[in-house]
């Protein structure tokens, strides 16, 4: 998977990148819900079973 990143260069500072398959799984969700970006990040934060479903660890 490190072919995604190609341009991936820390010393220039900005955010990791986010990882490709949860991405997906976030956009899995987001169309069999029909959730926006912001229903989306609720929903994550509030239901476990999208936690799981994403293969978050609880902190």
């Amino acid at each position: 998977m490190g072919s995604v990143y190609k341009n991936n260069d820390p010393s220039k500072g900005g955010r990791l990148p986010c990882d490709a398959v949860l991405m997906f799984k976030v956009l899995v969700l987001q169309h069999l819900f029909n959730l926006s970006d912001g229903q989306t990040e609720f929903q994550i934060r509030d239901r476990y079973s999208f936690y799981r479903f994403l293969g978050l660890i609880l902190a």
